[in-house]
């Protein structure tokens, strides 16, 4: 740094660093002055404005306890406490109009007379009469003769909030024989608690013994426990100490704040008084900004000063040091004009001799250093060319090397005269031996697999001979497991003898894998690796071609019964790890004239191609049930399935392959029919009962557009009254080339093929819109049942579509009810409880079926939102024979009513089965002894007659 500049930051540090720090210490003392002055201020108003609310307190309390000694009151409590059925209307009305006069005053909302059991018998305010006390703990306190306050307690008054003075009343034995309470608005604390203010951050708050507020400037915290744990914590220290006032700093929502606290005699009381710490300090640091500023200014003086006279001490020096620096460039014919008699004049002077000296001696070394660089511009060209050549010689090595180890393959050389080998650096990596000093037919005898040794020997031998000048051979080495294509050529010299042998060496290790891999997803499933369809196809169309001697043979079509439930509740992932598992097994356990395929999902097909009788073929399919008689497990789970089998023979059932499929197809259904789990052997009539499936399948496919489905209505009668308050939608098919089909035909049909939901959709849509004719004719009172399929419920559409169909029809939805049975139920517990919830969310009423046929629990039921049960028809058929179904009956309705579920008796036929179940407490009644299904129109004259009956 020049001196110029120095200078002037020394004088100005000399001057300001002083300064800087009495500035400090009158700072630090003037904020503890001030900060201290503060928190003593706050400490005496704490303690002054709890004194002036603790004399406050004692006043209203004094009033109460005045209250209690008048003779009205003591007269009515000694009234009471002689004669707790009769009392004297003169004494209570006297002691009435004494509470209401006392209820005048402004600050009071309401006072009341409580005798010793606990019982406000007297009140200004009639509303509070005959309300008890007894079992709070502030009533025990009075009777042990205490004043008790309470804590603010909500009300009816516009304030919202009130606190109670209770004072026991003493007869002249000195006996508490009640007491009276005054009911005091709180308003009066909190406009106490907000005229204490201190500047703009500071304010009071009242506490109760219990840390609540009392009072606040903020209302809503009334009633609210203090949340400052600083604050809580000095207030226990007082506590601790005894002590009835403190004072601190604590930190609260981010902010320190100064605190001091007053605790009220008798009550416990406590009034806070806070103030932040910043507002606090805020004096000192203003005193602090203007001694700051001062010095500032000061400064600035200073400065200006000390610069200019740096200018005039320093102006020689800077004559001095321009003359150098042109010496320095070799300019030496300047010299410095400072002439003064101080020590600066001198060395100008000195320095301009030595000036005169170097000039003189400048012009020899000139001429010298001209000759010099000469000698080294040719010094330098020659290094540069050298260098140059060095470099390009680098380049190239490194480029060839570069490219070598850059290519994949291995580039090999094989001097037959030196009988030496040399391959590039992949040659380690591929084939595990390092190409220095290595005996290459030695690598040959240790790496490859036999054959393949002798096939590239011969090859080898073959170049030698001169048979040919070139090969490509594909090897595999045993210890790498690893697939290497070996390319070489032949190099023979001017004499046309060998010279050497050199080529290139390829991993296709992965390629040879692709085509395994090819080859898998061709023939056999990805899953499973049992063949796939099509390679099942051909090979059975192989075997069962003209030529080949087959005699007898059969085909077994496997199926895994309700695998679609194991992947809607485990996950595919756990479904892909069954079906693997299933085909492990039965490539294990069918015979080695068999051939296994998976067809699809979880469907599986074996052709045995040899069968001398059906003995062996009965023992094959009980060796594929026994598979799945226990659960199977996986993944640390129990997997509880099992399959149907259908088996067709050959050439009985069939003499091509898609015959023979199709019949072991048909068979396998009739397995299922059977009740699954086990196998049944195609026979003709099979086919016949297929083709009625199909036949009501196209029925049920064109019925919605033909208008062949239609709704009959079985009404169901309210036993009270005897009349129809709802009925039942059955849906109905009748095709014109098949005729009228039960619904136990073509609803399982329709289920299966899935046909049930746009069927469902429509019983629902058609209904509705039948109720809503009903409901414009003037049967306003009249719901509809319908009934709701598993797979409706399913639908991931199912809830929108029942809104859009409800709103539609503009029905309250109280009057709908759906209807589910209880095997639907328990299919999926908990989903069906969330999709029940919903559908109730909407208003529409739940009816569980067939109650009592399936495996509901009562847990379940209790669970579930239903409105209605409806018993199965299987137990009113006997319940006037067996004394154990009408007991169970009998339990089901209890349990119902219970629940608040209202019953429905299904099937009754007999007046004796209507008289029981009167009797048992049944709600509703439906079957044929009221009424069968009827048409629409049949079902409005039936309402029309109840209507003018």
């Amino acid at each position: 740094m020049q001196i110029k500049k120095k200078l002037p930051l020394i004088m100005i540090s000399l001057i300001c660093v002083p300064l800087l720090i009495l500035a400090v210490v009158i700072y630090l003392y003037s904020a503890n002055n001030l900060i201290t002055r503060s928190e003593n201020n706050i400490k005496q108003l704490a303690t002054s404005e709890g004194r002036a609310l603790e004399a406050l307190i004692k006043a209203k309390k004094y009033r109460v306890q005045v209250l209690a000694t008048d003779e009205r009151i003591i007269d009515a409590l000694n009234e009471k406490e002689s004669n707790a059925t009769r009392m004297s209307s003169l004494k209570v009305e006297k002691a009435k109009e004494l509470l209401k006069q006392v209820c005048t005053n402004e600050d009071i909302y309401e006072a009341f007379l409580i005798d010793k059991e606990g019982n406000i018998f007297i009140a200004s305010n009639e509303e509070s009469e005959q309300i008890t006390l007894k079992d709070q703990e502030m009533y025990e306190n009075v009777l042990k003769g205490e004043t008790v306050f309470s804590d603010i307690l909500f009300s009816n008054t516009e304030s919202g909030k009130v606190i109670n003075i209770t004072v026991p009343v003493k007869n002249e034995y000195d006996e508490v024989i009640g007491a009276v309470c005054q009911v005091i608005f709180n308003n009066w604390f909190s406009d106490f608690s907000k005229n204490i203010k201190i500047e703009q951050t500071g304010y009071a708050y009242i506490l109760d013994e219990k840390l609540n507020f009392i009072a606040h400037p903020d209302i809503i915290k009334e009633g609210e426990a203090l949340v400052s744990d600083g604050m809580r914590q000095m207030i226990k220290e007082a506590y601790d100490k005894e002590e009835n006032h403190g004072a601190g700093v604590y930190t609260y929502k981010g902010q320190e704040k100064y605190g001091s606290f007053y605790i009220v005699g008798d009550i416990d009381w406590i009034i806070c008084v806070v103030q932040n710490v910043k507002e606090i300090e805020k004096q000192a640091v203003i005193e602090f900004l203007l001694i700051i500023m001062s010095i500032i200014v000061l400064v600035i003086i200073v400065s200006i000063a000390s610069m200019q006279i740096s200018k005039k001490i320093t102006r020689p020096i800077d004559q001095l040091t321009t003359i150098m620096s042109h010496a320095s460039d070799g300019d030496f014919g300047q010299i410095c004009s400072y002439a003064g008699n101080d020590e600066i004049g001198v060395l100008s002077k000195h320095y301009n001799q030595m000036l005169k000296s170097l000039g003189e001696s400048h012009s020899d070394l000139n001429h010298v250093c001209e000759e010099l660089s000469a000698t080294q511009a040719e010094l330098k060209n020659n290094i540069e060319e050298l260098t140059r050549s060095k470099e390009a010689l680098l380049i190239s090595e490194k480029r060839y090397k570069t490219t070598l180890n850059a290519i994949e393959e291995v580039i090999w050389e094989y001097n037959v005269k030196t009988k030496t080998f040399f391959a590039t650096e992949k040659w380690e990596e591929l084939v595990g031996y390092s190409s220095n000093n290595i005996k290459i037919f030695n690598v040959i005898k240790d790496t490859l697999e036999p054959h393949h040794i002798e096939v590239f020997m011969l090859v080898l031998k073959g170049c030698i001979e001169g048979r040919t000048d070139s090969f490509s051979q594909e090897l595999y080495m045993k210890n790498e497991h690893r697939w290497l294509l070996c390319k070489g050529h032949v190099v023979r010299s001017e004499k046309g003898k060998l010279d050497k042998l050199i080529g290139i060496l390829t991993d296709i290790t992965d390629n040879k894998a692709n085509e395994e891999r090819v080859r898998k997803l061709a023939f056999f499933d990805v899953l499973t690796g049992c063949l796939n369809k099509q390679t099942f196809m051909e090979s059975l169309e192989t075997w069962l071609s003209p030529g080949e001697a087959i005699k007898d043979a059969a085909l077994l079509f496997i199926d895994l019964d309700d695998f679609k439930k194991i992947n809607d509740t485990l996950g595919h992932e756990m479904g892909d790890k069954l079906l693997n598992y299933v085909a492990k097994v039965l490539r294990h356990i069918i015979p080695q004239d068999s051939f296994i395929s998976r067809f699809g999902g979880d469907e599986f097909v074996i052709f045995k191609t040899s069968v001398s009788d059906l003995g062996e073929i009965q023992e094959m399919v009980y060796s594929i049930l026994n598979i799945f008689q226990d659960p199977i497990r996986i993944d640390g789970k129990d997997i509880h399935i099992t399959c149907s089998v259908g088996i067709a023979l050959y050439p009985l059932d069939g003499t091509s392959g898609d015959i023979l499929l199709k019949n072991a197809d048909t068979a396998m259904y009739k397995a299922k029919d059977n009740g699954k789990n086990s196998y049944s052997f195609y026979a003709p009539d099979m086919s016949k009962s297929l083709d009625r499936k199909l036949l009501v399948e196209g029925a049920l496919r064109e019925a919605i557009g033909k208008n062949t489905l239609y709704l009959q209505y079985q009404p169901i009668i309210e036993l009270k009254t005897g009349k129809t308050v709802a009925a039942e939608a059955l849906l109905r098919l009748k095709d014109d080339e098949l005729g009228f089909i039960s619904p136990g035909e073509f609803i399982p049909v329709a289920e299966e093929t899935g046909l049930i939901i746009p069927t469902g959709d429509w019983v629902i849509e058609n209904a509705l819109r039948e109720l809503s004719y009903y409901r414009l004719v003037g049967y306003e009172s009249l719901s509809i049942t319908i009934n709701v399929s598993s797979l409706q419920m399913k639908d991931r559409n199912f809830i929108d579509k029942l809104k859009l169909m409800v709103q539609n029809a503009k029905i309250p939805p109280e009057f709908i009810k759906l209807e589910v049975t209880e095997s639907v139920f328990m299919e999926n517990v908990e989903k069906s409880i969330n999709l029940f919830r919903e559908i109730k969310k909407m208003g529409i009423k739940l009816a569980l079926d067939d109650f009592g046929t399936g495996y509901s629990s009562l847990n379940y039921l209790r669970s579930i939102p239903l409105d209605i049960l409806k018993i199965d028809k299987s137990f009113i058929d006997e319940i006037t024979t067996s004394r154990v179904l009408s007991e169970i009956v009998d339990s089901i309705i209890g349990m119902a009513h219970t629940l608040d579920i209202l019953v429905v008796a299904e099937g009754v036929e007999s007046e004796e089965q209507l008289s029981i179940l009167k009797e048992k407490g049944c709600d509703f009644i439906q079957g044929y002894f009221f009424s069968k299904p009827l048409m629409p129109n049949q079902l409005e004259e039936r309402l029309q007659e109840e209507k003018y009956a």
